[in-house]
């Protein structure tokens, strides 16, 4: 039996869809590295109580500042939190 890799027959000369499949996966890895970035800022933000200006918590704030659905707002503070 004879396995082929995908990348085999293109291997000289990535075609545009190739190219186009990496800019996919470079992007998502700025996105992960982006989003990792961003739930630190959170968990520092919450420690540090900088909502606490007449917000009821973090997640409150976050979804005002930022426009969050208060659920998702919730969600980012809770995955970031230590």
């Amino acid at each position: 039996m004879q396995v082929h890799s995908p990348s085999a027959a293109v291997r000289h000369f990535p075609s545009a869809l190739d190219r186009l499949g990496d800019e996919i996966a470079e992007l998502s890895a700025h996105l992960d590295a982006a989003t990792a970035r961003l739930l630190e800022l959170i968990r520092d933000f919450d420690a540090r109580g900088g909502w606490n200006t007449g917000f009821r918590s973090c997640a409150a704030w976050l979804s005002w500042r930022v426009g969050l659905d208060l659920g998702a707002a919730r969600e980012r503070v809770r995955v970031g939190a230590p």
